[in-house]
């Protein structure tokens, strides 16, 4: 049992650590990797968004046909959502959706007999340009489906 020498007591007690340096540069890395990372997510989360919108109207739009193959014309155009989705209840299982993924409620219009379009204003919630293909990421865009096709507005 011999006694600890000097040098064995630094080596003990000053390998154990991170600097500070070290410390911060570790901090600065992950920051840059955030700073990269958030945007591409808030993206793919919007895009998400957007296709469930779309699947949603998918969704709209097969019961409309299946209520128009029924009843030989749309469910009034003086319906709101509410209204037009309370009459396709009747002949549907299923729940349908009245909202968009940004919980706006859709837009729906129909002329009562052959022509109707489900519109989700997009992210903003605010009527205005429709959305393009070459816009597709522009989620603030409308997204129009009129008798059982998606439309784009020709700029």
């Amino acid at each position: 049992m011999g006694h600890a020498t000097r040098s064995d007591c630094k080596q003990a007690t000053g390998s154990g650590g991170f600097t500070l340096i070290e410390l911060l540069i570790v901090v600065a890395i992950i920051g840059i990797i955030s700073a990269m990372a958030i945007p591409a997510l808030q993206t793919a989360m919007e895009k998400s968004r957007q296709r469930t919108s779309m699947a949603n109207m998918r969704a709209l739009g097969m019961q409309l046909q299946i209520y128009q193959n029924d009843e030989t014309l749309y469910p009034s155009g003086s319906l709101d959502i509410n209204g037009m989705v309370l009459a396709l209840a009747s002949l549907s299982r299923v729940s349908l959706p009245t909202r968009d993924a940004w919980l706006h409620e859709f837009d729906y219009q129909s002329d009562g007999l052959n022509n109707y379009s489900v519109e989700s204003f997009g992210r903003d919630g605010v009527p205005g340009a429709n959305i393009t293909p070459v816009q597709a990421n522009n989620f603030d865009l409308d997204i129009v489906l009129s008798n059982g096709q998606f439309i784009a507005a020709v700029n």
